[in-house]
């Protein structure tokens, strides 16, 4: 059985031109969710093994089709998040009781540390989610204003919705110890190694903001309006990362959101029918 809203809205593109996009959003009752795996890549520039796992996130993005959502958490460098520590020491105790484990260190939808292994993260994503999401937005001048939606499959509780904003294309030279996917580089350099997914703002709390238990039911949507004003020193051309997870952190499912040029895609669950 199958709840269908349809929800007509205006979504305005970086050029301040608008464009009236149909959208249908479908809350599953009793059903299931594509899931998409999050990858927490805690990183940095000086790190020389870091290229390899950048790689392999990389090329999982393409290989499973953009079902994974992969977020850079930089240590230490110029793109340095500021609650970088917080989080390493909350999910690194979490995943594996220790915060001694070195860079880079990868952690799968907060619950597991990475291995690398690629099949580790395509059987994940096999098995479908009782949580969807998705998300309208429009931006204008520099004003990010977003309503992420989130679809449940089942009766669930206390609840999590973290939103993060991620940038794409950064520039730095990256150390390496030898061609670890993107060449040997120069003296032990990556020259202006183009850094994506960089966690630049947390949108939500750092941890997530709370959902309403009464409205995270089978077929129901639960709805969070954000407004975030993006910097002059980011890119306009950010992307969105939005995830929930339950009292323990860990992720129920997660989405990449690219926020200019998707709206119709955006605006849809992800559903396994």
């Amino acid at each position: 059985m199958r709840l269908k809203l349809l929800i007509i809205l205006s979504i305005f593109l970086i050029n301040c031109s608008s464009e009236e996009v149909e959208i249908q959003l479908d809350a599953v009752v009793d059903g299931k969710y594509k899931t998409n795996v999050l990858i927490e890549d805690y990183t940095g520039a000086w790190c020389g093994f870091c290229p390899r796992v950048a790689k392999k996130i990389e090329d999982l993005w393409s290989s499973t089709n953009k079902r994974i959502t992969p977020i850079a958490i930089h240590n230490r460098d110029v793109f340095s998040f500021s609650k970088e520590g917080e989080m390493r020491t909350r999910f690194w105790v979490a995943s594996m009781g220790t915060t001694r484990w070195g860079f880079p260190s990868a952690i799968l939808n907060r619950s597991s540390k990475w291995f690398e292994n690629p099949k580790t993260v395509t059987d994940l994503i096999a098995v479908d989610s009782n949580v969807g999401l998705a998300l309208d937005s429009s931006i204008k001048t520099r004003t990010l204003t977003m309503k992420v939606k989130v679809g449940f499959g089942a009766d669930l509780s206390d609840l999590k919705l973290v939103v993060y904003l991620t940038e794409n294309g950064l520039k730095a030279d990256q150390r390496t110890y030898g061609d670890l996917g993107y060449g040997e580089g120069t003296n032990g350099y990556l020259v202006d190694f183009v850094h994506d997914n960089v966690l630049r703002a947390s949108i939500s709390e750092l941890f997530g903001d709370s959902i309403d238990s009464t409205l995270s039911k089978n077929g129901e949507i639960y709805e969070k309006s954000y407004t975030y004003e993006i910097p002059e020193e980011y890119s306009i051309l950010s992307n969105i990362v939005a995830f929930v997870v339950d009292k323990n952190d860990k992720v129920l499912n997660s989405r990449f959101f690219i926020t200019t040029g998707e709206g119709t895609a955006n605006g849809k669950f992800q559903t396994s029918e």
